[in-house]
């Protein structure tokens, strides 16, 4: 009777070690191509993404970016100063230095859009412009009662709107290679606009052979 008890007792100490192992361990199978993007942080963000090999290939086309797929976002919690910046916006020069890209050559280079980004129910100025044929556009200002409030370059950099007109979303190619996007939420305040988090969107791909 004691011989069955003692297994007993050892087998229910093996079983609560192994369980205390898993639960303290939250990175166990962490390279598990399977495991579902949506509990992985966007600072582990892996791309691109590849599917299990039991999903056809067929099911993908040549398109790189057909299918995406995104991580949660996260905050951004850096302390670096943020300097307001305010330049006259000259629409024939470019904010970073450098030529504009136009198809004809000498063309207005700015393509525009007009929404409220720091809810005063006015609208600011969006411009876009390119600087190569590919990846573009490359540039992105902010214009305010003639003035660059805020500017950025990069591939396919586009600011977009948010709901509460509270700042703006910048979308941008962070690697062209591996098919990797990021999403940055920027809040306005104190005059400027700071990143509060960000989100990382990968490309979707079927495993090698």
């Amino acid at each position: 009777m004691k011989k069955y008890l003692l297994i007993i007792f050892l087998g229910a100490l093996t079983l609560s070690v192994f369980t205390f192992i898993n639960r303290s361990n939250p990175i166990i199978n962490v390279k598990n191509t399977n495991q579902s993007p949506s509990i992985k942080d966007s600072s582990q963000a892996e791309c691109p993404f590849f599917v299990d090999k039991n999903f056809p290939k067929e099911y993908f086309s040549n398109v790189f970016n057909e299918v995406m797929v995104s991580y949660p976002p996260s905050l951004i919690t850096s302390n670096q100063e943020i300097i307001p910046i305010k330049e006259r916006f000259n629409p024939l020069k470019e904010p970073f230095g450098g030529e504009f890209y136009t198809i004809p050559k000498g063309a207005y280079p700015w393509t525009e859009r007009n929404f409220d980004l720091d809810n005063d129910e006015k609208k600011e100025r969006i411009l876009s412009a390119d600087t190569a044929m590919n990846h573009t556009p490359n540039l992105a200002v902010i214009v305010k009662d003639g003035y660059i409030i805020y500017k950025t370059k990069g591939a396919n950099v586009y600011i977009s709107e948010v709901g509460d007109h509270n700042g703006f979303f910048l979308h941008e190619n962070t690697d062209w290679n591996s098919g990797e996007y990021k999403t940055t939420r920027y809040v306005h305040k104190d005059e400027k606009f700071i990143p509060v988090w960000f989100q990382t969107s990968c490309v979707v791909r079927p495993q090698s052979d």
